[in-house]
């Protein structure tokens, strides 16, 4: 009897901790969704969409529009610590973009040029703790600033 009961005890706590946990990442989307609003006023929410996944992650698609540019961002809430670095840099593989790596963005970012001189557009990955984020922008100034903003809400959102 002392077994089922534990069992059920066991089975409710992690229930509550997996719930906890995703709010946790809904809360971080929210909050970086709001931080470049917050920062800068020119620039509104214009949509945001997430979906959890069965992994345990929330998958964030975030735009914002200043009346001339539109700004999106691809946002991914992993689940741990451990599984947001696996996914930012598997483990035994050499990553060919380290010539790209850039500092001062969240805790490992890599920054690319644009391919196509004439209108292309700066990308830019960074992790920030558990929390994955790819944005494009026109200038490397303006996405290494949007980064900053994003970096910062993370920090702010972050369990």
């Amino acid at each position: 009897m002392f077994n089922t009961h534990a069992n059920r005890a066991c089975l409710l706590l992690f229930y509550l901790c997996s719930a906890a946990n995703a709010r946790s990442a809904v809360s971080i989307v929210h909050t970086i969704a709001q931080g470049l609003p917050s920062a800068d006023s020119a620039w509104q929410l214009r949509e945001k969409h997430s979906e959890r996944y069965g992994d345990g992650s929330v998958h964030a698609d975030i735009e914002w529009t200043n009346g001339a540019t539109k700004l999106g961002a691809t946002v991914i809430v992993h689940r741990t610590l451990t599984s947001a670095r696996h996914a930012f840099r598997p483990d035994g593989k050499d990553d060919p973009h380290e010539s790209f790596r850039v500092s001062g963005i969240g805790d490992e970012a890599f920054l690319w040029p644009p391919i196509v001189l004439t209108g292309g557009a700066y990308n830019l990955r960074f992790r920030e703790g558990r929390t994955e984020v790819w944005i494009s922008a026109a200038s490397q100034a303006e996405i290494e600033r949007i980064a900053g903003i994003i970096a910062g809400a993370v920090s702010s959102g972050s369990d």
